[in-house]
């Protein structure tokens, strides 16, 4: 039988006052108010579940938001963990961990639409909503069935038969990008 592997963090933990700890001043991320309102609301109702990681001179480099939350909320200390790293990969990593993220992944809205409804009593407590942290999510889509009944045919001046849609002013920019990502021709007349 192979022997299983167990990944384990190897950092060490301490607890350091937060006035010892130095914000990186050139993270990429930009950590707005409304942002570090949110996470010391999250931190309150579920407490500090992500860590703060600093280099051995207590330079953060994960986790500013957190930090910035935390000493709002009034701590003076918080456990964080410390890597023994050089300067070139601790900005190396700092990129790294803030731009992961973001790289080729794609929301599964099928279940945020299952959750939301759980979800919305939380995010009410939290001073927030579903569409202030994803406004993408409430956003109308365009469906082309919603305007079969306002269909007016017409001919194109090539002989083909087509339809004229009319949509609204605000359904005008969900049906270009329908109609450009589904790759059909159309002219706009609006």
């Amino acid at each position: 039988m192979a022997e299983r592997k167990v990944a384990q963090m190897t950092l060490e933990k301490k607890i350091l006052s937060i006035d010892k700890l130095i914000p990186y001043e050139l993270n990429n991320k930009i950590h707005w108010e409304k942002k570090v309102d949110l996470l010391a609301n999250i931190i309150d109702k579920f407490s500090y579940t992500d860590e703060v990681i600093v280099d051995k001179n207590n330079i953060v480099i994960a986790g500013h938001g957190r930090l910035k939350s935390l000493a709002k909320m009034g701590y003076d200390d918080v456990e964080v963990k410390v890597m023994d790293i050089d300067t070139e990969d601790a900005i190396a990593l700092r990129y790294l961990h803030n731009e992961i993220s973001r790289y080729d992944t794609e929301d599964n809205l099928e279940a945020i639409a299952i959750e939301i409804p759980w979800m919305s009593v939380i995010l009410e407590q939290l001073d927030t909503s579903i569409t202030e942290l994803a406004p993408y999510l409430d956003a109308p889509t365009y469906n082309p069935d919603d305007y079969q009944s306002d269909q007016e045919w017409d001919t194109n001046i090539d002989g083909e038969s087509v339809y004229i849609i009319k949509p609204s002013a605000d359904d005008c920019i969900l049906l270009e990008q329908y109609l450009d990502e589904n790759s059909i021709s159309y002219t706009k007349k609006w």
